[in-house]
């Protein structure tokens, strides 16, 4: 797994002057604000690290964002990095321990020795037999 690096305090000041103090998702103010409040933001990869991204966060994103980003809506977690993680891990067949056991299927129930008709017909077993000669 790769070592994940922190930002600098300059680069994390930088990173947020660059995004104009929004957040790169939904676009709602975070950091420092002007009335003296401080919105709590965090250091993100826009694409996971686990898919092969670099090592340095590149967005800031406020915490609701980052949250669903990461872990999907309370609904689904179709579009999140969980998702998309666990779906190149079963691609790639890291999630397998080993083969699947095959399920054996049911035998056909046996005629009774003493039945004269065949099953689901109503013609005797020997006229059946002579017409199959």
């Amino acid at each position: 797994m790769t070592k994940r690096a922190s930002l600098t305090p300059r680069e994390r000041s930088d990173m947020l002057t660059d995004q104009e103090g929004k957040c790169a998702r939904c676009a709602a103010p975070i950091g420092p604000q002007p009335d003296g409040t401080k919105v709590p933001f965090i250091a993100e990869h826009w694409f996971p690290v686990a898919l092969g991204n670099t090592a340095k966060p590149d967005c800031l994103l406020c915490l609701p964002c980052a949250d669903r980003k990461t872990n999907g809506s309370p609904a689904t977690s179709y579009g999140s990095d969980a998702h998309a993680i666990a779906k190149d891990k079963r691609l790639r067949g890291i999630t397998k321990t080993g083969p699947k056991k095959r399920i054996p299927s049911r035998p056909f129930q046996k005629r009774p020795p003493n039945m004269p008709y065949q099953w689901g017909s109503k013609s005797r077993l020997a006229d059946t037999q002579e017409d199959s000669r």
